[in-house]
């Protein structure tokens, strides 16, 4: 049975290639799926049928992956949108030139106002030329109500120490003050620590008669912004009469700092006036009023007559007003005091 056998033997050889065949097939198996699933992931997925996406449906891992890190991305991006919408502004949304800054500015309270203009001026010293150029004229009466203003917070802020007189006591049982008792001795306050409570009052004055003299100054160096004509004569008088009464009637310390920021720029603009009459009578030939004149001597005369620092400085402008132009009321020659 020759047939049989080779049979057997042929069958045996087959099977035995087959399974060797095997494992080769299924890792080939294992790396062509490998390989499109690759593919898979580099390549957009198309469309699948419902059973096809049924059929080959992702591991749970991949979707959760990509969820998690799209959350990572959104909360990473929210400060940023947050922030930018935040600082996004009207003006950036619109035109410049769609936005009328005259209505705005209709619309703000006064008190704004001055908080942005003092900003504007601030970040661009070069405006304030220009902003003092577009200020009207303040006139003479609302220069002497700021004046009066900051003279009397400089008054005010003078500290005094004293005997507090005792509380007045009515009725029965109120005691009468003993004929033993010994008055209550207060040390005085040191000259510094006055100075010190002083100094921010004294600078608001002094800013205030510097920002008005401008207007009612003779020198021949204005200040920024100083308006190009001459005030009259007897408005500039009327300025400096006042300034000057109002530091004469301050303490002595309270002088002594004045005198110390605003003396010599104050003797300039009186001595700066006397020019300016003088101009006016002895070259241009021009006269005032008799009353006027005379009020210009009252005024002179008493201001060189006080004591102190200041006085001494006033003086010296009455004996040049009294040589210049003192023949308009038959003085030829200064008081002697």
């Amino acid at each position: 049975m020759q047939p049989s056998h080779t049979f057997g033997m042929q069958a045996t050889h087959a099977f035995a290639s087959q399974a060797s065949l095997a494992p080769l097939m299924n890792s080939a198996s294992r790396v062509q799926k490998r390989r499109h699933e690759g593919d898979d992931e580099q390549q957009p997925r198309r469309p699948l049928s419902r059973d096809a996406s049924m059929d080959r449906s992702p591991p749970p891992e991949r979707p959760r992956k990509a969820l998690v890190k799209r959350a990572r991305m959104t909360q990473a991006d929210l400060p940023g949108r947050l922030q930018s919408k935040e600082n996004k502004s009207p003006g950036a949304e619109e035109e410049e030139h769609d936005v009328d800054v005259g209505v705005l500015l209709a619309n703000l309270p006064p008190q704004s106002l001055l908080p942005m203009l003092t900003a504007l001026v601030t970040q661009q010293p070069q405006l304030k030329r220009t902003i003092l150029n577009l200020i009207p004229r303040p006139t003479l009466e609302s220069a002497l109500q700021t004046l009066a203003t900051a003279a009397k917070k400089l008054s005010d802020s003078y500290p005094y120490s004293g005997p507090q007189a005792p509380a007045p006591t009515f009725g029965f049982g109120a005691s009468a003050p003993s004929p033993f008792a010994q008055p209550q001795q207060h040390q005085p306050m040191r000259e510094s620590y006055i100075t010190d409570r002083l100094r921010p009052h004294v600078d608001e004055f002094v800013s205030a008669c510097t920002s008005y003299l401008p207007y009612f100054s003779y020198t021949t160096t204005p200040a920024p912004g100083k308006p190009k004509e001459k005030p009259h004569a007897m408005e500039t008088y009327l300025f400096l009469e006042a300034l000057t009464q109002h530091v004469y009637a301050q303490q002595p310390l309270s002088q002594a700092s004045l005198a110390q920021a605003f003396l010599p720029r104050l003797m300039e603009e009186w001595a700066a006036w006397v020019e300016g009459v003088d101009e006016v009578v002895n070259r241009q030939g021009g006269m005032y009023g008799s009353d006027v004149v005379r009020s210009w001597e009252r005024g002179l005369d008493y201001f060189a007559g006080r004591d102190g620092e200041w006085s001494q400085g006033m003086r010296g402008v009455r004996n040049r007003w009294v040589v210049k132009v003192g023949w308009l009321v038959g003085r030829s020659q200064p008081m002697e005091l």
